[in-house]
């Protein structure tokens, strides 16, 4: 199931980017994220990777693949954007489960000062959100908050190496859906933007 998503989303990628386009209002967005999650005496790794391709002002599409040893899953879909301050998507796809059906939508806030995205999922294994809120502070730093099931709250510290594609994220959680020491975690991304 695994090699079946990775497949499956590659060819999703590379259909995006060939249907890349010079005109005014097509762009192309491509990042991958190793993120590794520090919890009691546990170290869990995984790879997020996103694809998005926007065909003209208001319409897109965009692929999300997400792998750890235990769980793979993919999907993608059509995306809706009014103006620079608000795109949100649809998306269909597979999970590695018994039940392979697994579908995902999100919303994407941005202005001046700050972005919102709000991400869920749903499929075979269960449900799954993410809501992350981020201050622009028009420097190499960024502040803000997130919620993600399976880490709980925390904060998210951002720093964007100057001349670089590379982010690099993370902060202290607490996950109210575990007890004892298991609740308090760290995490830490890296992303490269292409």
């Amino acid at each position: 199931m695994l090699r079946l998503t990775i497949v499956f989303t590659a060819l999703i990628f590379v259909s995006f980017f060939s249907q890349a386009s010079a005109e005014e209002n097509h762009y192309s967005q491509f990042w991958r994220e190793d993120q590794t999650v520090f919890s009691n005496d546990r170290i869990k790794l995984s790879l997020n990777s996103l694809v998005s391709h926007t065909f003209n002002k208001n319409w897109g599409a965009f692929g999300f693949l997400g792998v750890n040893k235990e769980y793979a899953h993919a999907y993608f879909g059509p995306t809706f954007s009014m103006d620079d301050w608000l795109q949100c998507g649809i998306g269909i796809g597979i999970e590695q489960d018994k039940r392979p059906l697994h579908g995902g939508t999100f919303v994407f806030l941005n202005d001046d000062q700050a972005t919102l995205l709000v991400v869920g999922e749903y499929g075979g294994s269960g449900y799954w959100y993410k809501t992350e809120l981020m201050v622009k502070t028009g420097t190499w730093f960024s502040p803000g908050i997130m919620i993600q099931r399976f880490m709980g709250i925390g904060l998210r510290m951002q720093i964007n190496i100057p001349e670089t594609p590379i982010e690099i994220w993370g902060g202290p959680f607490y996950d109210w859906e575990e007890d004892g020491a298991a609740a308090f975690k760290g995490l830490l991304g890296v992303r490269l933007n292409f």
